[in-house]
This record gives C-alpha cells, sequence and structure tokens, in this order.
C-alpha cells in the first residue's frame, strides 16, 4: 500500500483531536474525622456530580491512630469546567470537618496506537 493513501487517514485524526475535547484527571485528597469520613465522601460525590463531574474512583483509609481519615476522590473534569471545580474546591475547604484538602490534575494521555495482529 502506498503512502499516499494513508494521507488523509492521518490528516483526519489530527482533525479529531485539535477539535476534541480535552479533559483532566482530577484527584482530591481530603483529611478529616474518621467518624465523618462516609457522611463527608457522600456529599462531596453528590456535589461534584451535580457540577457535572464524575467521580470514577472514591474511598477513605484510617490516617494517624484512627481518628483521622484520609478520603481521596479521582474525578474527570472537562475543560470548560475548570472555573466550577476551583469554586467547589475552595467550598470543601472551606467546610469544618475538612481539616486539609489537597489536589492534582493531569491531562489525559492520548490512547496508544493499537497494532493490526
Amino acid at each position: 500500500m502506498r503512502i499516499i493513501k494513508l494521507l488523509p487517514f492521518f490528516r483526519r485524526q489530527a482533525l479529531l483531536k485539535a477539535h476534541a475535547p480535552q479533559q483532566t484527571l482530577c484527584r482530591l485528597a481530603l483529611l478529616c474525622p474518621a467518624d465523618a469520613a462516609d457522611g463527608l465522601q457522600a456529599g462531596l460525590a453528590r456535589a461534584l456530580e451535580a457540577a457535572g463531574m464524575r467521580p470514577l474512583r472514591a474511598g477513605h483509609r484510617p490516617q494517624g491512630e484512627g481518628r483521622l481519615a484520609c478520603l481521596t476522590l479521582v474525578l474527570l473534569c472537562p475543560a470548560d469546567g475548570r472555573d466550577a471545580f476551583g469554586g467547589l474546591l475552595r467550598q470543601f475547604a472551606a467546610m469544618p470537618e475538612v481539616y486539609r484538602l489537597r489536589w492534582e490534575r493531569k491531562p489525559l494521555a492520548a490512547e496508544p496506537a493499537r497494532r493490526a495482529a
């Protein structure tokens, strides 16, 4: 097969990638009292879903001597939802149950090319 016949395919793929909405993977880690972790996790998940961000993973584990818990949420954040995400972070940090809030944002990697068998 000649390379010339493959050029339209590569051009179309480049155009699709250029116009695709960029999403980022966001990770939140909150330090809270262990007895409030379950209720806080459910409330945060509801607030994120109402803002259009879908939690992919959520969980908590004991921290310290068991009085504290580290609550971790991993979610997809659309590119146009960054302002809403920042507002939610400020809202979460202002909660009296939250002692510490850490977050990070990573762009999603492009899918690797699959080889034909």
